[in-house]
């Protein structure tokens, strides 16, 4: 499903957001009066060093001139939002939420990433994963990302830089809604049926 500059040479269907409902908010639809930053670690963030990394990546950007969400499953959200009250903290369906927000700060995850594309959201992807690695240095190389991929990189210092020159710099706004461009362009799935047909 990634888009053509992403993954040349495949057979591609546009992307199709499949988050779990629910309760789709006013707040959701439309950009706030300020900037507005999602942070996410997934759905996986059950173990406890993940809530202290999304706790701590949360607190690390709470100081700037920003609106910060944070999309995290219901079980976690009460640890979230003991540690960071005065933040919306909570299961948000990213296809309806990023589409709304200047910049998303996520763990690399492949979901979320396609989700930001889609919605044409400058990414911020934090990830050690050597599975996405050669998909993030392509994002990070089409410009419509930053990626910070080791452990030495992900420190408040590295991360709030980056978040500056993604938040301040009108290229990666650029590049992202060329993304997700080509990915609107795409066939859907619905469109695929009939090639899977004659596959068969």
């Amino acid at each position: 499903v990634s888009p053509p500059t992403l993954a040349p040479g495949t057979v591609r269907t546009r992307w199709v957001g499949t988050n779990l409902a629910r309760a789709v908010e006013p707040w959701m639809l439309t950009a706030g009066k300020r900037r507005r930053i999602c942070v996410t670690a997934g759905t996986r963030v059950a173990a406890s060093e993940s809530q202290a990394f999304l706790i701590g990546l949360a607190r690390d950007l709470a100081d700037f001139d920003a609106e910060l969400v944070v999309a995290a499953p219901e079980d976690v959200a009460p640890a979230v939002r003991e540690a960071l009250p005065h933040l919306r903290v909570g299961w948000l369906p990213l296809e309806v939420l990023v589409p709304g927000c200047d910049l998303i700060v996520h763990h690399g995850g492949g979901s979320t990433a396609m989700n930001a594309m889609a919605a044409g959201t400058p990414q911020l992807v934090l990830s050690e994963w050597p599975l996405y690695r050669e998909l993030w240095q392509r994002l990070a190389d089409q410009g419509s990302a930053i990626v910070l991929g080791t452990a030495e990189e992900h420190a408040p210092e590295s991360v709030a830089k980056a978040c500056q020159r993604l938040l301040g710099d009108v290229g990666y706004v650029e590049r992202a809604r060329e993304l997700a461009e080509e990915i609107a362009a795409l066939p859907g799935p619905a469109e695929q049926v009939a090639r899977v047909e004659a596959l068969v």
